[in-house]
């Protein structure tokens, strides 16, 4: 099992650095690095306790980020690293960024039902009824059945 899913993220993103060492366009571990450096802003409390460690977890977010860049550099395919900036933007209350990440993990990947609901509700929180309406209806064509939940809330 690996350290990433055994949450042991410190010792993970330790070994994902050391591959990237060895292979520095190894687009899946600058993958990895992201995904490492979100797990462990997420270990900071999304409301945090002080300066301090607000600061730290937007720097971690930040960090995240630009390993998902590095990694669409290497391999522009790679639908679910525009996914994972979305995710982290909308965390860091950019929706203009996370639309577009979004919309980018969908051009490339038409079938993305997680990134139709997220999108969505990303739209729904700017105020965009209409076009978050159409992407969760989306998603739940696509077999995320809770858009219709989050749909039927929102419309309300």
């Amino acid at each position: 099992m690996s350290r990433s899913t055994l949450r042991q993220y410190q010792q993970a993103l330790a070994d994902f650095e050391r591959a990237v060492a060895v292979a520095p366009d190894f687009a899946l571990a600058h993958y990895m690095i992201g995904v490492t450096r979100y797990h462990l802003a997420g270990q900071h409390s999304t409301t945090p306790s002080s300066p301090a460690e607000a600061s730290e977890r937007r720097i971690m977010l930040s960090s995240a980020i630009q390993s998902f860049q590095r990694a669409l550099e290497l391999s522009p395919a790679m639908a679910l690293a525009y996914y994972d900036m979305g995710v982290i933007y909308a965390d860091m209350q950019d929706p203009t960024s996370a639309i577009s990440a979004f919309t980018h993990a969908i051009e490339l990947k038409p079938d993305f039902g997680e990134a139709f609901f997220n999108r969505g509700y990303v739209y729904f929180q700017l105020g965009n009824h209409a076009a978050g309406s159409t992407d969760l209806s989306t998603a739940g064509q696509l077999g995320i059945a809770p858009s219709y939940s989050l749909l039927k809330r929102m419309a309300r």
